[in-house]
């Protein structure tokens, strides 16, 4: 029944007065809880105080709950009249149908006459908003909310009793811009037309932004894993080379001061064994055998640390991750021996 959807809508507002008909609380629905039921006889008698003392703003509410927790046919006339009091015109129109409704129900042909004459003294003064669709708008699935109760489709084109005053209508669809509008209806009888337009695509979430470096500091790499220029290595696998190049030269050098050193000591011992012939030995022959022996000990400690070095290079190259393109330096260490002695020679390219 249209009108008691109406009526049901606009009674939720609290926009109530209090009633000229002294009526009885009788119940025509499911009985309530004795306590909501104790809870609306008080609001009932409160909002009668109210309205002999003309306080129809204060009374409503009162009524408006009590009659939610207990509905009741004399709750409801007087709800009715109390609307139409306040000029209120839908919802009294639409209250006193309800009322004439359970009137019928329960037999009592007194205030379905009562009922239906208010309803139709009202029904001339009636003010109407109608929604429609504007031209060229199709869309479907799009949610109408009237005052903020939701509209059906099949309502949508009808002619829906309204209370004097502003309304709002609104629109909503998935994916859609909302849409809503203020509607202010007169109290004579003033019919308004809302037409929804097609609602406007909403945009799309903007792209996740990534902050950038602050002026003067280098730009950060999103992907660790991918170099800056194609064929520069990573910073990475730049310190293992690094590291690489130090450990085997170190250890080169170690194996290059090892070979001088035991060519050191062969000469030394050389000159020992031509100045001391059987147990006589001279101090230069003793000197030189003395160089022979520390010459011969430097040139194990040289050999065995170059080994340790060459050996820790490579096990850095075959573990460094950076297998592509030849290496950027390298380093020749190279012993020497002439007439003035033995030496180390080093060059590299870098």
């Amino acid at each position: 029944m249209f009108s008691r959807i109406v009526a049901k809508r606009l009674v939720a507002s609290g926009l109530v007065v209090a009633a000229l008909v002294s009526a009885g609380h009788a119940a025509y629905a499911q009985g309530p809880s004795p306590e909501d039921a104790a809870l609306a006889q008080s609001l009932f008698d409160e909002a009668r105080h109210l309205m002999i003392a003309d306080r129809f703003a204060e009374a409503c509410p009162k009524l408006a709950e009590s009659h939610r927790l207990d509905p009741a046919l004399g709750t409801l006339l007087n709800l009715a009249v109390c609307n139409e009091r306040l000029g209120k015109t839908a919802s009294a129109w639409a209250e006193y149908r309800d009322a004439e409704s359970v009137a019928k129900r329960e037999g009592r042909l007194e205030r379905v006459t009562y009922a239906r004459e208010h309803a139709a003294q009202l029904e001339p003064r009636l003010s109407h908003l109608l929604i429609v669709r504007a031209e060229g708008n199709a869309d479907r699935g799009v949610e109408v909310r009237l005052d903020g109760v939701a509209v059906g489709e099949p309502a949508l084109g009808s002619a829906i009793p309204v209370d004097p005053g502003a309304h709002r209508v609104e629109a909503r669809a998935a994916q859609k811009k909302p849409w809503s509008i203020e509607v202010t209806v007169g109290d004579r009888a003033e019919t308004k037309s809302v037409a929804i337009p097609a609602l406007e695509d909403a945009p799309l979430p903007p792209p996740a932004v990534i902050q950038g470096p602050a002026p003067g500091e280098p730009a950060a790499i999103a992907n660790p894993a991918t170099p800056l220029h194609e064929g520069e290595p990573r910073a990475d696998r730049r310190a293992d080379r690094t590291l690489f190049y130090a450990v085997g030269t170190a250890g080169m050098a170690s194996l290059a001061f090892g070979a001088v050193a035991g060519m050191q000591a062969m000469v030394r011992w050389n000159d020992r064994t031509k100045l001391c012939t059987g147990d006589t030995c001279p101090q230069t022959g003793l000197d030189a055998d003395a160089d022979a022996r520390s010459w011969a000990l430097a040139s194990d400690i040289g050999l065995a640390v170059g080994a340790v070095g060459v050996g820790a290079a490579a096990v850095l190259f075959w573990t460094s991750k950076a297998a592509e393109g030849p290496p950027t330096g390298a380093v020749h260490v190279a012993p020497t021996v002439s007439s003035r002695g033995a030496g180390v020679g080093l060059d590299g390219v870098w």
